[in-house]
């Protein structure tokens, strides 16, 4: 990714059109692997239009033969894209296009192997099992023989998942490791197939095979983590880069901006200054700026703050919803970066998103998630309002049991003590009803 931004910022200078939407087409590659399908969906859209009026054009073999590339992988990306979105009509439709326009010769035969593969997950998905097998296994032996073993790992899976609709579990299970295997070989894993790791993990419990199962939930904690860190990288990256972007042509709106307020300002304090010494005035006591009495001037107005965009801003709220939700704000020692890691964002956005959206800094958004748990806990769980302070301010993650006893008062605007007595009175009241 480094490596095409970078080649971006040159190609901006290119006059070949064709490779500022190839390096487009490989960012597109990565939202999609990041998740972001709908900012994914818009680049493939342009550069599958590109590459198709490319193609009605009397190109030379050479450059043709690129077009034709550049536009069956955009179709395929799309439709990659739509099927991690659940729109499965434009999927199909899509699919119908490529399995009907694409090359017969060798040249393309790995992309019509994904177009039979993206057909065999369509057929999957409507309950096809021995249609999406079929399709998938055309896919499967082109694929295998140019160690593409990224969609060969999604063929594998669909198989399995095919078998195992059909209640063929042995079968079933030998796809789901050889997923497994690829990844061990090659540490390659789109987050999406996460699913094969749990299935395994459930089998593997269901056989009291501990050995397996705890195997099985390292590789996938394994994973998740570095899914977790590459999502951070990646969209991190990608928003400094969205941010460089907007500062350069904002300051350099400024810059102009700041060139006419100068020129204007001298014309008007040219002109004020004639002005006062024609007509002479009364002096006036207290300070004054070009004839101008201070008091009457108007309050310097602040330029608008920038804000995050409304897709940086839905990302952070769907993320960190389920950091709250999974109560995730429990672990000691959190800080801003690594809460940010797991929103997959950067510091800076998260900060600014809890300013903005929940009206306080950081430190506070998480000791009331903490402090608010606690009292939850008390008030439901009897053992929990008989507990010590050292006890509960352990289990919501705070280290300093001071700390703890002071934000508890400041959010109940009681002391921890009588909180726990009121609910101590409370679980004896009901005993005795």
């Amino acid at each position: 990714m480094d490596d095409y931004i970078k080649a971006l910022s040159y190609a901006r200078y290119s006059t070949s059109p064709y490779v500022k939407y190839n390096i487009l087409y490989h960012l597109g590659v990565i939202k999609s692997y990041m998740g972001y399908y709908d900012e994914a969906v818009s680049q493939f859209e342009a550069c599958s239009a590109f590459f198709r009026q490319e193609i009605l054009k009397n190109n030379s073999p050479d450059s043709l033969y690129n077009m034709r590339k550049g536009y069956y992988n955009s179709l395929h990306q799309l439709i990659y894209c739509y099927q991690q979105m659940g729109d499965d009509d434009s999927a199909d439709r899509l699919i119908d296009i490529g399995k009907r326009g694409i090359p017969k010769d060798l040249d393309f035969a790995q992309l019509r192997s994904c177009f039979f593969k993206s057909k065999g997950i369509s057929e999957f998905r409507k309950g096809n099992y021995e249609q999406s097998i079929a399709d998938l296994n055309r896919a499967l032996p082109e694929l295998v023989r140019v160690n593409d073993f990224a969609w060969v790992s999604v063929i594998y899976f669909y198989l399995g998942k095919n078998k195992l609709a059909q209640h063929q579990q042995q079968e079933s299970f030998s796809f789901f490791r050889k997923v497994d295997s690829i990844y061990q070989k090659h540490y390659f894993f789109f987050p999406e197939l996460t699913e094969n790791y749990k299935i395994l993990m459930e089998n593997a419990h269901k056989k009291s095979n501990m050995d397996e199962t705890l195997s099985f939930a390292d590789t996938l904690h394994e994973i998740e983590k570095t899914n977790i860190e590459d999502r951070h990288y990646l969209s991190t990256r990608f928003e400094l880069e969205e941010i460089n972007i907007e500062y350069s042509s904002t300051a350099q709106r400024y810059r102009n901006i700041l060139a006419g307020v100068v020129a204007v300002s001298m014309v008007l304090f040219v002109f004020t200054v004639n002005t006062y010494l024609e007509k002479k005035p009364e002096k006036k006591y207290g300070m004054v700026l070009a004839g101008v009495d201070i008091d009457e001037l108007e309050p310097d107005v602040s330029p608008p703050k920038w804000t995050l965009s409304a897709e940086i801003r839905n990302r952070i709220w769907k993320n960190l919803q389920k950091f709250e939700d999974e109560k995730e704000f429990l672990e000691p020692n959190l800080s801003l970066k690594k809460i940010a890691i797991r929103v997959g964002t950067n510091p800076n956005y998260l900060s600014a998103y809890i300013n903005t959206e929940k009206g306080m800094h950081f430190n506070r958004y998480l000791s009331e998630l903490r402090i608010k748990y606690i009292a939850e806990l008390l008030a439901e769980d009897p053992i929990a309002a008989h507990q010590k302070t050292e006890v509960l301010a352990k289990i919501c993650g705070i280290a300093s049991r001071s700390n703890f006893l002071k934000l508890f008062s400041e959010i109940y605007g009681m002391s921890l003590q009588e909180y726990q007595h009121q609910c101590r009175e409370k679980f004896a009241a009901n005993d005795e009803f």
